[in-house]
């Protein structure tokens, strides 16, 4: 994996790597101010890029070494906090992370997988966590929440700070338990008399019943690959002391996971989903059409046809959802407040041939060539006459991700796998994250990064959102 370096700390490491002198690679590239230039960090990203085209045609350097220059170079560009945050927007939509492949060292001789092995005989477990957003630390924890059944709790505390990317890693660090009920995050928000957490630094207390004997464990990190554990910590009893002191402190910590509905059903979802709609700018990364892009006549019936339930629960589902989906259908269309839904050509493509996002729910069957006729019609036509909803299509023709983004302004981020059902019989989860910076930082990187860099202009996504349209109706003969 290539290293998060800027454009001057990728030369100096690469000039120690060949054992290359200042005045050696002056001569190679011509010029001894340009190089001193570029290792102070003060030259242009055109000067970067003349200086890489020359250290190209000397082949001095490995091919693996360009490749991470290259890299470098474009992190000089856009800034190293903006090209972190980029990163874990990345990881998250993905499902993928990298970082997981180092493992979590304590005291130098043992793994924290190898620590955890004792907790898999426990009949009960709570875990204390303060800042520590690490990988390692998080698919080490992750085998420990796999088992539905097992008694286990997580408190995770974290204090953002000031840098752009620190919300966005926090979530691709815990992504691995982020949508398991049981464990919890919160944070700290920033007081004019509190500027730091009353707990802060890298800890994780883990208090546990192991055959009807309570123990506990006390872990400090210093990063993603070292840890140091108290000694006899079950005689200390940290668990409980610290968690005295999190119930006496003034300023409480706020929830960043929305709290799922306590009546888990279908309409439930409904309402928690208008909910974050109503009358609110919205930025949706996903593949295809959503599910409220359905008009309820044709929801209705997909539903009735589908067949799924008895004809009672049938109708009691229709009549408790049908008002409910029919505001989110005119909410997503007519409101005056910007709503960006950003599609990919293949996902558009399936859909039509389909009848099937992928959000379909588990009730409905898949919507015949016609009723896709309407649906995808129906946006073409809003994009025309609402200003304010703007499909737009991606650029890359072969992009996958495993989650889908959508962000609300000023409320909260929700993220779903893209491949789900809404099936709560089987465990669906969604999760909704209120984390202020997290919000605030997304919708920047979604209007200034996404929008302009990875999306065509809503003129040149329109145009192609047509043509995919015609074609689905030539090849249906639905041109009328």
């Amino acid at each position: 994996m290539k290293e998060a370096l800027d454009f001057a700390q990728c030369l100096t490491k690469l000039m120690e790597k060949h054992q290359l002198t200042l005045g050696r690679l002056s001569a190679l590239v011509g010029s001894r101010a340009d190089v001193k230039q570029m290792m102070g960090g003060k030259a242009s990203y055109i000067k970067q890029k003349r200086l890489y085209e020359k250290l190209e045609e000397s082949h001095i350097f490995d091919s693996d070494d360009y490749e991470q220059l290259a890299l470098s170079m474009e992190i000089s560009r856009v800034g190293m906090e903006r090209y972190r945050f980029q990163q874990a927007i990345a990881e998250i939509l993905s499902g993928e992370h990298p970082g997981a492949d180092h493992e979590m060292i304590i005291n130098g001789n043992k793994t924290l997988r190898e620590r955890m092995t004792p907790l898999f005989q426990a009949e009960k477990i709570e875990i204390l966590c303060f800042n520590s957003c690490f990988h390692s630390l998080f698919h080490a924890l992750a085998p420990l929440f796999a088992d539905a059944q097992r008694d286990i709790s997580m408190r995770h505390f974290i204090q953002p700070g000031g840098r752009i990317s620190a919300s966005a890693e926090y979530v691709a660090a815990v992504m691995p338990v982020l949508f398991d009920e049981r464990y919890l995050s919160y944070y700290w928000p920033q007081t004019p008399g509190s500027k730091i957490p009353c707990i802060g630094g890298n800890q994780l207390l883990i208090r546990a019943v192991i055959k009807n004997k309570t123990r506990e464990f006390v872990l400090i990190f210093t990063d993603e690959q070292t840890a140091y554990e108290l000694p006899r910590a079950s005689s200390c009893q940290m668990y409980s002391f610290i968690s005295k002191v999190l119930q006496e402190v003034q300023a409480q910590p706020v929830a960043i996971k929305e709290p799922s509905p306590y009546k888990v059903d279908y309409a439930s979802l409904c309402m928690t989903f208008l909910s974050h709609e109503l009358n609110r700018a919205t930025y949706y990364f996903g593949f295809d059409t959503c599910f409220q892009q359905t008009p309820t006549e044709i929801a209705m019936a997909a539903f009735r046809d589908k067949g799924l339930l008895s004809c009672a629960e049938t109708s009691y589902i229709i009549n408790s959802t049908l008002s409910l989906h029919e505001q989110r259908y005119q909410n997503q269309y007519r409101k005056k407040k910007p709503t960006y839904c950003i599609l990919s050509r293949a996902g558009c493509e399936h859909f039509l041939k389909t009848g099937k996002a992928s959000d379909h729910f588990v009730g409905f069957r898949p919507f015949t060539p016609e009723e896709r006729k309407v649906i995808f019609g129906n946006m073409l036509e809003a994009a025309r006459q609402n200003r304010h909803f703007t499909p737009l299509l991606l650029k890359c023709t072969d992009c996958t991700y495993r989650y889908n983004l959508v962000c609300y302004e000023k409320l909260g981020i929700s993220i779903n796998a893209r491949d789900t059902d809404y099936d709560i019989s089987k465990g669906y989860r969604s999760v909704f994250l209120m984390l202020p910076e997290l919000t605030k930082q997304y919708i920047a990187f979604y209007l200034n990064d996404l929008v302009p860099t990875q999306c065509y202009s809503r003129s040149q996504s329109l145009e192609f959102l047509e043509e995919i349209y015609l074609d689905f109706l030539n090849e249906n003969q639905l041109q009328n």
